[in-house]
């Protein structure tokens, strides 16, 4: 199907170009009705050949809704040069890692951090115990957040590096601004509005940038994208159960202000059979949604038809979160109108 970008005017900051020979790394997450992959590439909902964006809800084909999403960005520079990166059905401008402004200026993360709830529980039984964390979990004593001291001990030759600006979320209880697992603290959710101390059933966090070789010729930004992918699992029916959610936070490592910057999402729907699918929107919600032409979807979900929708909720000047969700119709694509921002930040 015909990919479309559904653009937010954003007023950012900016951010220089590198070869990257290593595959990027994957994960898959399932912890509700979506089974969903994405790479450390900032690649969105494919295993680098096909859509993995699947719905493994009763009654429902087990067909990918999408073959591809990942985030697109464009400016110009103060000499007017126009500068951006994309990524298009595995033809991206990005690359595992993140950006710093000194030498060597691109530090190695090609790799997603998992943390579950799970994990979480357990770890906070065990230091709410005695205070003491007797049996230390890989996932939160080895999470990239800032000044974790025990970063390199679970990622051996992965050094921590040190941004102003932060990396992965935490519930910071000693408010030191230092993650400090030790003492009982956890990753979290880290959206605006939120508090810190939220976690959902499943969350992963990687970084990745555009410094580097661009397919589609465009200049880079210099852009370092900090992406947290995270679900919910309720045991009363609900939307959330049908949804992935997908936070970014850019941040400009370059020197130079960037203007006129178009920040948006591409979205490659393919609902089931992709060659009668149709998008459409809700912009004052800043909702697009593909579905399919009609009640029969054929070679692919046949006659129970998800639509698949994509939410962007924008947060000032750096923050995007996007909610990928799917759901079910008979004539009428009305499902989700209920379910607003608030509802979500409620959780």
């Amino acid at each position: 199907m015909r990919s479309n970008r559904l653009p937010t005017v954003w007023a950012l900051l900016l951010a220089t170009s590198a070869a990257f020979t290593q595959s990027p790394a994957t994960a898959t997450m399932h912890v509700n009705n979506v089974q969903a992959k994405f790479q450390a590439d900032g690649t969105l909902f494919n295993d680098g050949q096909q859509g993995q964006f699947v719905p493994m809800e009763a009654g429902l084909a087990q067909k990918t809704l999408m073959r591809h999403s990942g985030i697109w960005m464009v400016g110009m520079d103060p000499g007017l040069n126009l500068k951006g990166s994309v990524s298009v059905n595995n033809r991206s401008n990005f690359q595992p890692g993140g950006l710093t402004q000194e030498t060597p200026f691109i530090y190695d993360f090609n790799k997603i951090w998992k943390v579950s709830c799970a994990d979480i529980q357990q770890h906070l039984a065990g230091y709410q115990d005695n205070g003491i964390v007797d049996n230390p979990d890989a996932a939160l004593f080895g999470f990239p957040s800032q000044g974790n001291s025990f970063f390199e001990q679970y990622n051996p030759g992965l050094p921590l590096p040190f941004t102003p600006q932060g990396l992965a979320g935490f519930y910071d209880s000693t408010q030191d601004a230092t993650y400090d697992p030790d003492k009982g603290e956890y990753p979290s959710m880290e959206v605006r509005g939120c508090a810190l101390n939220r976690y959902p059933e499943e969350q992963s966090w990687f970084v990745f940038h555009d410094r580097a070789v661009h397919p589609s010729s465009l200049a880079p930004l210099n852009m370092e994208i900090q992406a947290q992918v995270f679900a919910y699992k309720t045991p009363q029916p609900s939307l959330l159960n049908n949804a992935v959610f997908v936070r970014y936070k850019l941040i400009n490592r370059s020197d130079d202000l960037l203007d006129s910057c178009f920040v948006g999402i591409y979205s490659d729907f393919d609902i089931g059979n992709p060659d009668d699918d149709f998008i459409d929107c809700i912009p004052d919600r800043q909702i697009m949604y593909g579905y399919n032409g009609d009640t029969n979807d054929e070679d692919g979900f046949g006659s129970s038809v998800p639509c698949n929708t994509n939410w962007m909720v924008v947060n000032f000047v750096i923050y995007e979160t996007n909610y990928f969700f799917f759901c079910n119709y008979t004539a009428a694509l009305k499902c989700f109108l209920p379910y607003d921002l608030g509802e979500v930040r409620g959780l």
